[in-house]
């Protein structure tokens, strides 16, 4: 598969497509009992959280369609040290397993590196077995 890792605003993917992929992964979480906020945000919600971070998308480069999502914002702790914050990882359901998720984060930690941040944080429920795998 061909997948292209892109910023947001360097591509014409809308924030209802990146809030609807996000519903779409999140689904399998829903059916575990898993109440996870993002499954239940609105584009309006999802635009906020993200306007002092960087969206990323996986795009299919064959197909041209929207495959994965991720976002990372560049913070500063109480000790006064940079690190990274990465939130709302998703995949689509039909590609999931293919990698694309690995993508994401790397380039999620490129730019921290680029941002000279000192660690990366994330979080998720510990009952989400796969992602707490991941």
């Amino acid at each position: 598969m061909d997948i292209i890792i892109k910023k947001k605003e360097e591509t014409n993917i809308s924030y209802e497509q990146i809030v609807n992929l996000i519903h779409e992964s999140f689904e399998e979480r829903l059916n575990q009992g898993l109440q996870f906020t993002c499954s239940f945000m609105t584009t309006e919600d999802f635009e906020k959280r993200c306007s002092d971070g960087i969206v990323l998308v996986a795009i299919d480069n064959k197909t041209n369609d929207l495959i994965g999502t991720a976002t990372i914002h560049i913070k500063t702790d109480k000790h006064g040290i940079l690190y990274g914050y990465s939130e709302y990882l998703a995949i689509s359901s039909k590609k999931k397993r293919y990698g694309i998720g690995t993508l994401l984060d790397k380039e999620c930690e490129r730019i921290c590196r680029e941002a000279k941040c000192e660690y990366i944080m994330c979080d998720t429920a510990t009952e989400a077995k796969s992602s707490v795998k991941y």
